[in-house]
């Protein structure tokens, strides 16, 4: 199974157009908020693969603000991060994880890339379509593990 996560759009509509190929070629999207009125610009084909989380700049939008899912036979805990303080540690975000009994996390929020395990639980930070250098993560699944990450910039 192939996967893309992405977050933090904040306007750059250059960019996420650019992801189109991506979305199209995956199996699955992930956008982990700041940013969800700008998925409207997406055509049907990429929108129906997104599964999307709010940020905390997405003030209105009817989304939930984190998820669990199983995806490949991985479980995943996605929250855009704000609300676990990921800008100065990862222990709050890394406690939820775990207390949900999720393989790893997908977050956004700092605009950094991190791919890290801690304590046996994948902690990645997609990075952000925001950034100078508009990056996105590429996630590999097989046999019910995480085979790959890799950060992309467009």
């Amino acid at each position: 199974m192939k996967i893309i996560a992405f977050s933090d759009i904040h306007g750059n509509a250059s960019a996420l157009i650019d992801l189109i190929p991506y979305i199209e070629r995956a199996d699955k999207a992930i956008f982990l908020g700041d940013g969800i009125q700008s998925l409207e610009m997406l055509p049907p084909s990429c929108v129906k693969k997104i599964i999307a989380v709010r940020g905390n700049n997405d003030f209105f939008a009817p989304l939930p603000l984190e998820l669990t899912i199983e995806l490949g036979g991985v479980k995943f805990f996605l929250t855009h991060g704000n609300k676990y303080g990921v800008k100065s540690e990862l222990d709050t975000i890394l406690a939820e994880t775990k207390e949900r009994g999720c393989d790893a996390c997908l977050f956004g929020h700092t605009h950094t890339f991190f791919d890290g395990e801690v304590d046996g639980v994948r902690l990645i930070n997609v990075g952000a379509v925001c950034n100078k250098k508009p990056e996105f993560v590429k996630i590999e699944i097989a046999n019910r593990k995480i085979i790959k990450v890799s950060q992309e910039k467009l």
